[in-house]
């Protein structure tokens, strides 16, 4: 193999403005593999990547690419409470009744009417009428009411991740999701899952509890899917409508990949595909690039 060092220095600057998120990586190569990463996902363009035979890059690259596109699904997916007939929301902002001191008041959603909802206070016998826009940021649900602390602790990290407030409301659905096909270890051990609301969808044939498992049980949706099992995903998540961006494979159901591209251009999701082989299963439809141990070494010269 004939290794070119001006090749890496182009390769290196060809990708250096890709913003990343803080990552702790102590090496170029791993920043680098990450940067050509999320280049394909924002040019939504399926890619391979292989790092032959070392697993502590693999699994460095997998647990960091978890954050980057959980934190992309935040800020780009954001969606809004399906608000419906009979829901109580609180108003945000006190009203005065009459009263020596304003009150938060209870509504009832009674009833549409075009694009306003009508509200009522059965309390203070106030009815009023308010577009979905009014109803989103001057409202809150009350089941959600109860969910403020868990709320402030997963918008109080990605807005520390992002380095500033991305929302001035709070956010609890999302349009769009991330899946990760995994091993049930890489969930097991993925402890940024207590800040990413993320759901655990097991393998019903190999594992004895069957139900889903959420990391903030109290929220009503979530950023992140993993399930070992790309015929869960199929089964569980994609027939069942969710919008998916990236379905990312990690060292796993490789054989998987024709119903998955196949898949792909059904559902309209993007493919990206992490292994740590000396052999990698290659599909012309994605390119690959195959990381040799020789050419990272080169990497860190630079």
């Amino acid at each position: 193999m004939l290794l070119n060092k001006k090749y890496y220095q182009d390769l290196s600057f060809k990708y250096q403005n890709v913003v990343t998120l803080p990552a702790d990586f102590s090496d170029k190569a791993s920043l680098l593999s990450l940067k050509i990463i999320l280049d394909s996902v924002d040019r939504k363009q399926s890619i391979h990547v292989n790092f032959q035979g070392d697993e502590n890059h693999l699994s460095k690259i997998q647990s960091h690419l978890f954050v980057e596109l959980a934190n992309r699904i935040f800020c780009g997916a954001a969606g809004f409470p399906p608000f419906k007939i009979g829901d109580k929301v609180r108003s945000k902002e006190p009203y005065w009744i009459g009263k020596p001191k304003p009150m938060y008041l209870d509504f009832v959603i009674k009833r549409t009417i075009g694009k306003e909802f009508e509200l009522r206070s059965d309390k203070n016998s106030m009815t009023i009428k308010v577009s979905f826009d009014k109803l989103v940021q001057d409202f809150v649900e009350l089941s959600q009411n109860a969910r403020n602390r868990t709320i402030e602790r997963f918008l109080g990290y990605f807005d520390e991740l992002n380095a500033k407030k991305v929302y001035g409301f709070p956010i609890t659905y999302f349009e769009r999701k991330t899946v990760f096909v995994a091993r049930k270890t890489f969930w097991d051990e993925l402890s940024i899952k207590k800040r990413v609301p993320s759901v655990y969808f097991p393998n019903p044939r190999e594992e004895s509890d069957h139900h889903e498992v959420k990391s903030f049980p109290a929220l009503p949706d979530c950023l992140m899917y993993v399930t070992p099992k790309y015929e869960v995903c199929y089964e569980v998540i994609l027939s069942a409508g969710k919008k998916i961006d990236t379905i990312v494979l990690c060292d796993t159901e490789e054989n998987k990949v024709q119903q998955i591209l196949q898949d792909k251009s059904r559902f309209g999701f993007n493919v990206i595909i992490l292994t740590n082989s000396f052999s990698p299963e290659k599909v012309d439809q994605i390119p690959c690039w195959n990381w040799f141990r020789e050419e990272m070494e080169i990497i860190e010269s630079l």
